[in-house]
Parts: structure tokens; sequence; C-alpha cells
């Protein structure tokens, strides 16, 4: 009976690395939305890492990482097109005196 426990104990801890890297990361993914270059890749790696949680086992934390993924992604990209706006503007004005 002992036994059982502890090997469900360990399976149910193994089976959450990829739903804490997927929550970690999206976490990330929103907080650095300033700077799209860092934040987009960890949104993709949050969406990925969450596939692969639902692949082995579905949980809170699989799926709060998802969600935060996919909006790290959004906000990353709305930001990074917003940023070239900016950047094409300064420099489109620079040498026009």
């Amino acid at each position: 009976m002992e036994e059982e426990i502890k090997t469900e104990i360990k399976k149910e801890k193994k089976s959450i690395k990829w739903a804490v890297a997927s929550l970690v990361t999206g976490i990330l993914s929103l907080l650095l939305f300033l700077m799209p270059y860092f934040g987009l890749p960890l949104g993709i790696f949050a969406i990925v890492s969450s596939y692969m949680q639902n692949k082995v086992q579905k949980n809170g934390m699989g799926s709060a990482g998802f969600v935060c993924g996919i909006l790290g992604v959004i906000m990353n990209t709305i930001m990074g097109i917003f940023l070239g706006f900016v950047f094409l503007a300064v420099a489109g004005t620079t040498g026009t005196y």
C-alpha cells in the first residue's frame, strides 16, 4: 500500500516538469513584453511545453502556462510591430532638416 502511494507521488512529481516550465516561461514572456526579442521565444516555449505537458497529463499549471504563453506571444508581437514602426519613423525623420 505504501509503495503504491510512493510510486504515485513520484509519477505526479515527474509529470509536472513541463507544466512548471510552461508556467514560468509564460509569466516571463508576459513580464518581458517590452523586449520582444526575449519575450516572444519564451512565449513560444511556454506554448510548446504546455502541449508536452498535456500529452503526459492535463493539469491547471499546464493550462495556465498555455494561456500566459498565448498572451505573451500576442503582446510581444504587437510590441515588436509597434517598436518597428517607431524605429522606422525615427530613422526616416533624422536626415530631413
